[in-house]
């Protein structure tokens, strides 16, 4: 079995990249044989990102820049992770994951949620840090639990497709190669707030999605600041718009 795990630079500054990256890929080596992990260069700083990549010696690592003339200094994540996915799909793999660089998901969690699929037939599956759903949020704080809760509401609001869906980030996503594709097919979102945009297109053309808990935990240093709410729910209107207009369901070929 091939699992391509997809990631980028968002969220790692607070420790240094390369004992992320190395703790990383010592996880993913205790449940896969056989990974690629690409690591999508969306930095502000991308010459000293791609710098401290190439210091790790794993050769399942492959670094790819994401070509963007906007920058920002949490990069440009969506576009960083679909253009990923995109470039991934040429390996034929048989699973698809997303996680961030960071380590405040252990990727053991991939090797259980393709575990949910195999046993379920689902095609993707997301990861939730919420109770409801066996998943845990350790060290989120009181304002990082608010945060999370308020954002959640105004997606399922703006979103009802979402109506049901307790952790509307969902940190780890894995597709099968179909539901891969119609991420890559089908999603526009640039920015960090891409989570939502990716879940709709798997619920308006009905691929078979699953949940699977997950342990999601703080770690001392990552503070997105809450400037990023506004930009959040700015994010979520152009979803919308979008979705309004039936541009998240894949017109059948005739």
């Amino acid at each position: 079995m091939h699992v391509c795990i997809v990631t980028c630079a968002y969220d790692t500054d607070f420790e240094p990249i390369t004992e992320q990256l190395s703790s990383k890929v010592l996880q993913l080596r205790e449940d896969f044989e056989h990974f690629t992990l690409l690591v999508m260069n969306d930095a502000v700083d991308q010459q000293h990102f791609a710098e401290a990549i190439r210091e790790i010696d794993a050769p399942e690592v492959i670094l790819h820049t994401v070509d963007t003339s906007r920058k920002c200094k949490w990069g440009r994540k969506g576009l960083a992770l679909r253009e990923g996915l995109r470039i991934g799909l040429r390996f034929d793999a048989d699973y698809y994951a997303y996680v961030n660089l960071n380590l405040k998901v252990d990727t053991k969690f991939i090797q259980s949620g393709i575990e949910a699929i195999q046993k379920n037939k689902w095609e993707a599956a997301l990861g939730s840090r919420d109770p409801k759903d066996g998943g845990q949020r350790v060290g989120a704080g009181a304002l990082g639990q608010l945060k999370s809760f308020g954002f959640g509401r105004i997606a399922r609001k703006l979103l009802p497709t979402l109506g049901d869906l307790h952790d509307t980030n969902a940190p780890v996503k894995i597709f099968c190669p179909r539901s891969a594709q119609l991420i890559v097919n089908l999603a526009h979102s640039e920015g960090a707030f891409f989570d939502c945009e990716w879940i709709l297109i798997l619920f308006e053309n009905n691929i078979r999605t699953g949940i699977f808990p997950i342990v999601w935990t703080q770690r001392p240093g990552s503070r997105p600041p809450w400037r990023l709410v506004k930009q959040s729910v700015e994010e979520l209107r152009r979803i919308q718009r979008r979705w309004r207009k039936g541009l998240y369901q894949q017109q059948s070929s005739r």
